[in-house]
């Protein structure tokens, strides 16, 4: 996950900025979010120490008295915990899936995290998801997710610049 984030912000693994540009409404203004956060932080590796889920989010849970399922495990392989967490806000804040109260929490974990990793993890899903919603035929849906996924990137890039 490390690698693959790192690659797609730093070096356009997959072209993701140019078909997320062209191709869905506001998609150019993800991609300047994505470069902004390219330039603030450092090239370089990021951590691949922890279990990651790869696609970590509310529709990817099931929750029964007293525990959470996690499924769609198929991404899952070594990376930066960091992702998953910018996996869940960025989600939460393109399809609405989150509370005020939770979106808080989980900014204040992401505040005790590797802060440039997780700007970059986050400019990663911001591109892949955005990419996503082309891929799967749903770009004019993409509208409706750009304004709150501007401004989680918006936020994880004032986080690592703190």
């Amino acid at each position: 996950m490390g690698q693959w984030a790192a690659g797609v912000v730093f070096e356009d693994w997959d072209g993701l900025r140019d078909r997320v540009a062209s191709g869905v409404p506001g998609g150019s203004r993800i991609v300047a979010a994505v470069d902004a956060i390219a330039a603030a932080c450092p090239p370089g590796p990021l951590s691949g120490q922890d279990l990651v889920h790869g696609n970590f989010n509310l529709a990817n849970t099931i929750a029964t008295p007293g525990r959470l399922w996690v499924v769609d495990v198929e991404a899952l392989g070594a990376g930066p915990r960091a992702y998953d967490l910018a996996e869940a806000l960025l989600v939460g804040a393109g399809h609405g899936h989150v509370t005020e109260s939770a979106a808080a929490r989980l900014w204040t974990y992401a505040a005790g995290l590797d802060r440039r990793e997780f700007a970059v993890c986050a400019g990663s899903v911001g591109l892949t998801m955005t990419e996503s919603f082309l891929r799967h035929g749903r770009a004019g849906q993409a509208a409706g997710a750009v304004p709150g996924m501007v401004r989680a990137l918006e936020q994880a890039l004032a986080l690592a610049s703190a």
